[in-house]
């Protein structure tokens, strides 16, 4: 047998061992020193062949020429990053009373987030008392700009 598989037939056997004579014994003191001192042998054939990987000088060779990205997670990512601009952008038009707004956002994302443009969807909007005489496309392009820090030309709204 392997010396793998022995220490872990060690160690199963330990905890069996324990987990039998800890049913068998009744409630007392004996029982808790009995169940401290299995834990303690437990622990130690756990790490008994820690020093033996030390010394052997135990080497992970690890071959990282077939390491490939995932490219489906990081358009996932990528997207998803996106998909969170979009919201705090419909939640700052929700705060300033153009609830319902619909926001999306398409830009590249790398070390910074890369804006290309934005296009909002004003058509379910429901616009509060204070900002109904408001021209509503200028006032949201304005804000989502500057809220995005983009350039105007690149925020579209319609609706």
């Amino acid at each position: 047998m392997s010396t793998l598989g022995s220490w872990v037939l060690s160690i199963a056997g330990v905890v069996l061992l324990g987990t039998v004579i800890d049913l068998l014994l009744t409630k007392s003191r004996l029982k808790t020193f009995i169940r401290s001192v299995f834990a303690s042998v437990t622990v130690l054939i756990i790490v008994t062949p820690i020093p033996a990987f030390i010394q052997s000088g135990f080497k992970a060779d690890f071959d990282w020429g077939n390491i490939e990205l995932d490219n489906n997670y990081l358009q996932y990512t990528e997207t998803a990053k996106l998909n969170a601009i979009a919201r705090a952008v419909e939640a700052v038009l929700a705060d300033d009373g153009l609830d319902g707004a619909k926001v999306t956002v398409d830009g590249e994302v790398g070390d910074e987030i890369l804006v290309r443009n934005v296009v909002i969807n004003l058509s379910e909007t429901v616009i509060a008392g204070e900002s109904e005489h408001i021209n509503k496309y200028a006032e949201v392009r304005k804000k989502v700009a500057a809220y995005l820090r983009v350039s105007e030309d690149k925020v579209s709204v319609y609706g």
